[in-house]
């Protein structure tokens, strides 16, 4: 009897090319897998105020294992010996065979000649010869050892690699993870595949390993409903779009205000090992604020707070809303005097019935400009009216004799009941404004109540308001993004904002006067 030559190819990645794989690759995770399954677990962060989840795609890469040479016993293998041929059925087959042990392979002559390895194998010029059945088809052999060597005549890759792709040592034939159902092992003589001629042998018993691969593996969403199924042994590495599992368990999670987290179970019918990188996630847990957010900035800066619960100590990976900024056609005069920064202590002069105060402005200031407001900087301990007379100022600063350039008034009410003195503006109006041509200053008075009108270097504080036709290089900062002005009304959908400056609620500042409306402000934290 004779085999026909089979290009029977192999399976899975030789010891050599895994370990040549490995300095270019990260090692994946080798986990164990049986039929009540392997977990896989992803978390994601529980973020204060989480409305949805935004989930971009998830996966799960299943590998080939990286086992022992000797890979996962099957035991002791049935089969039939019929003097020249030894057929062996793997259990649960077909599936990887990485290694048989012929227990005690010997000739079945006088002498019961032992075929330990290769070298003797070639001392009496013999093989093994493996053939392999899958697929329900036995194809000719496959394998020889020790392998065949091509001859000068021969052509070009005259001989399938796998004739030389097994070795036998110390009774122990090994395979390159060969697919099979069974095999069929004779020892021959000759030196060409259409010269193999069986002889008898005799074997004590037969074990073998396959290649310690799950087979039949399932992936389980966390209902335990099956969302992949593979037959047979995992001999290459596959990609599992998990996404629709993913964002159910996420979502769920969410609904019952628990940390985001997902369960899935990998689960085989024969139980093996495989490589996994886990479950990969790209996504995006949410904070939608339904609530519009609505600023009014005159000329100073303002930070808000934000509705809802407390903005999650986590910096978001992204924030976005539309954006509404609407210009009122006024603009902070860089004459104005600066903030105090102090929250109570500080100087001024007392602004009541029996008591009017005086601010002059440096002779040339602010001419050529449109005076429309003018705002004092203080506080009252009780409700206030002020009035307001602009008038001329002379060259040492006095005022000049009516009649009044402009006349306002403005109420003021005071600081509620347990909460700290802060200096605050308060804007008298002069309607449609006040072209000025000359030195002005301000005369202030009490028509009711009393004011305390913070000064610095003696100078009683004012801020100015001017009117400003747009220019091109109107801006307003939200949290440290500058959103440059693109008319009376700018209308920006989905701006994309500086995600850091809403690890709290963010600052807005501008030199103009503006309505700034943030709608649907979302925030996305990163997993």
């Amino acid at each position: 009897m004779s085999f026909l030559i089979s290009q029977l190819q192999p399976v899975g990645l030789g010891l050599q090319a895994q370990a040549a794989s490995l300095m270019q690759w990260t090692i994946p995770q080798q986990i164990d897998v049986t039929a009540e399954g392997a977990a896989l677990q992803l978390d994601w962060p529980q973020i204060s105020g989480a409305t949805d989840i935004a989930l971009e795609r998830a996966s799960i890469t299943l590998y080939p294992p990286l086992g022992p040479e000797t890979g996962l016993s099957l035991g002791h293998l049935l089969g039939a010996h019929s003097g020249k041929v030894a057929t062996i059925q793997v259990p649960h087959g077909p599936r990887p065979m990485r290694s048989v042990y012929l227990s005690g392979l010997r000739l079945a002559d006088d002498a019961e000649t032992a075929l330990p390895d290769e070298a003797t194998l070639a001392e009496h010029k013999l093989r093994l010869a493996v053939a392999v059945k899958a697929g329900g088809v036995l194809a000719p052999v496959s394998l020889a050892v020790p392998h065949l060597a091509a001859s000068p005549r021969d052509p070009p890759h005259a001989l399938p690699p796998l004739l030389a792709g097994a070795t036998f040592a110390g009774y122990r034939l090994n395979l390159p993870d060969v697919m099979a159902e069974a095999l069929w092992l004779q020892v021959v003589s000759g030196e060409a595949p259409q010269d193999f001629a069986p002889v008898s042998f005799l074997l004590d018993h037969i074990s073998a390993q396959a290649a310690p691969s799950a087979v039949d593996v399932s992936i389980l969403d966390g209902a335990g409903a099956p969302f992949h199924s593979g037959a047979g042994p995992l001999t290459a590495a596959v990609t599992i779009d998990a996404a629709n599992a993913v964002r159910r368990a996420l979502e769920t999670a969410l609904a019952k205000a628990t940390a985001p987290s997902v369960s899935l179970r990998v689960s085989a019918r024969i139980a093996g090992k495989l490589g996994t990188d886990g479950i990969l996630a790209v996504g995006e847990v949410r904070r939608v604020f339904d609530d519009k957010i609505a600023v009014t900035l005159e000329g100073a800066e303002i930070t808000p707070p934000l509705p809802g619960a407390p903005l999650d100590a986590r910096v978001p990976a992204s924030a976005r809303a539309d954006l509404v900024i609407d210009h009122a056609g006024l603009r902070l005069h860089p004459l104005s005097d600066d903030l105090p920064v102090a929250t109570g202590g500080e100087a001024g002069v007392v602004v009541s019935m029996t008591s009017t105060q005086w601010r002059a402005l440096p002779p040339d200031a602010l001419r050529g400009d449109t005076l429309r407001r003018v705002g004092v900087v203080g506080y009252g301990p009780e409700p206030a009216t002020l009035s307001l007379r602009v008038l001329g100022a002379a060259a040492d600063g006095r005022s000049i004799a009516p009649p009044d350039l402009a006349t306002t008034r403005c109420e003021i009410l005071p600081v509620a009941s347990g909460q700290p003195l802060r200096p605050a503006v308060h804007w008298f109006d002069l309607g449609a404004g006040l072209p000025v041509t000359r030195a002005i200053g301000f005369e202030v008075s009490a028509v009711s109540g009393r004011f305390l009108w913070i000064s610095r270097a003696g100078l009683p504080l004012v801020r100015l308001a001017v009117a400003h036709g747009l220019t091109g290089d109107e801006t307003v900062s939200i949290g440290g993004h500058v959103v440059a002005l693109t008319g009376p009304r700018t209308s920006i959908h989905s701006a994309v904002l500086r995600p850091a400056a809403f690890a709290a609620p963010p600052r807005f500042q501008s030199q103009e006067f503006v309505s700034v409306t943030l709608s649907r402000l979302t925030l996305g934290y990163a997993p």
